[in-house]
């Protein structure tokens, strides 16, 4: 099935297949970001993480549909994020390897909510953090 999308003069055909990247990629950004938020709420922070993690499947089995932008990043970019240290060498990892690092970091964030469900007993911190 081919869906039509009116871009200005053009439109274009997406695949289903694409529309269902698209749409993994976008609510995977979303739920990311609203996670990562410093103003979230502690106790509605693990309901972010397993829509996120549904969607990182979605995109490694829809990662063939995906073109790579080599100029997506630069270093003139970098330069300008980071001007009160000195430029970095821009680090390209294969896909393979930077989703593997991406999978991690969502597991450890959503293991790391679970830090707001420990009782807040003193006998707690007398254990973790002897005097």
């Amino acid at each position: 099935m081919l869906i039509h999308v009116s871009s200005g003069d053009e439109d274009v055909k997406l695949s289903d297949d694409l529309r269902k990247a698209i749409l993994a990629r976008l609510n995977f950004r979303k739920n990311f970001l609203s996670a990562l938020d410093i103003e979230c709420a502690t106790d509605r922070l693990a309901g972010y993480w397993p829509p996120i993690r549904s969607n990182m499947e979605t995109i490694l089995s829809s990662h063939e549909q995906g073109k790579p932008v080599e100029d997506a990043f630069s270093t003139k970019i970098q330069r300008k994020l980071a001007s009160t240290v000195p430029p970095r060498p821009i680090v390209m990892l294969e896909f393979k390897d930077a989703f593997e690092k991406l999978k991690q970091l969502c597991v450890d964030c959503e293991e790391a909510t679970r830090l707001a469900d420990i009782d807040l007993d003193p006998s707690e911190y007398q254990v973790n953090f002897p005097v």
